[in-house]
């Protein structure tokens, strides 16, 4: 389980800012999921900034990643375009993070049943 804090902010904050929501996603038992390359377990919908999301990761890789990596993609599967940013954070059940984003945070805007992400997000090893 994480702590969560309130957010401290320097300075003033730009036009259109809102807060930064995070949402935990468990992919438990990962490790009996199947490793086939192509091979997608999606997240059941989740709400964040009203609209409705998925995640889903490739635990063997897209067709196109790399040999031994893992690929995680954001899903907007609202009817409605949407601008975020975002990144994603590996954590073991102990808290410990084992795989993010290299600490960068992606802009992307969602189109409608729109899906972005990361095709060699980490390896499969790490996790």
């Amino acid at each position: 389980m994480s702590i969560r804090h309130p957010a401290v902010d320097a300075g003033n904050p730009s036009d259109g800012f809102q807060e930064w929501e995070i949402i935990p996603v468990y992919f438990h038992g990962f490790e009996g999921l199947d490793s086939s390359r192509g091979n997608s377990v999606e997240s059941p919908e989740f709400t964040c900034f009203g609209h409705q999301w998925r995640l889903r990761i490739y635990p063997g890789g897209r067709t196109d990643s790399d040999d031994g990596m893992v690929g995680v993609y954001l899903c907007n599967m609202s009817e409605e375009t949407i601008k975020v940013e975002y990144g994603f954070t590996v954590k073991k059940t102990d808290g410990r993070e084992v795989a993010d984003c290299d600490g960068s945070i992606t802009k992307k805007q969602f189109a409608p049943n729109d899906g972005w992400g990361r095709k060699n997000f980490a390896k499969r090893s790490d996790i």
